[in-house]
């Protein structure tokens, strides 16, 4: 069981390294959006860009997207997936956080929308999906020297090879 989860917790850092290296390239944007049962219109959405992964959410009032300012009723339900180029943008003088990849945000106009997004850097992704991997190795490794099969090389584990019976 062990070595099934550190199989998928290896895919997960793979995936994160592939996510990482195309986020420099393009920017992908997955949403879910629809009309809730009051009348509201909601939103979440993965974004991955420029070497960092975020989670979204956002809730707009009826009395908000039915204003003449507001593009939300045209908004398509269901799954919108959408592509485009990363912005290069300045990141002199920004926040320590914010240049590893990490940010945090939180909006909201009472009886209008409410907003949020959490955002991760995919180097922190891979340093966490690469522990157990990492572990399961160390231990198995330990285990084959406390049974005295080693997969170092040794002097005498040459000669042995060496002087062992060829197959019949």
């Amino acid at each position: 069981m062990v070595l099934v989860i550190s199989a998928m917790s290896a895919l997960i850092g793979a995936a994160a390294l592939a996510g990482w290296v195309r986020s420099y390239w393009i920017v992908d944007q997955t949403r879910v959006q629809g009309w809730k049962t009051d009348g509201d219109f909601a939103r979440w959405w993965l974004k991955s860009d420029r070497g960092s992964i975020g989670v979204g959410y956002a809730s707009f009032a009826k009395s908000f997207y039915l204003s003449p300012y507001s593009a939300v009723a045209d908004y398509p339900n269901g799954f919108v997936w959408q592509t485009w180029k990363p912005q290069v943008g300045d990141d002199e003088g920004a926040a320590v956080y914010k240049r590893l990849g990490m940010d945090w945000n939180s909006d909201a106009m009472p009886g209008a929308y409410h907003t949020w997004t959490v955002q991760f850097p995919y180097w922190l992704i891979m340093v966490l999906a690469s522990l157990l991997p990492a572990k399961w190795f160390v231990a198995r490794r330990r285990d084959r020297r406390l049974v005295g099969f080693d997969l170092a090389p040794s002097p005498t584990s040459a000669a042995s090879a060496a002087n062992a019976a060829p197959p019949a």
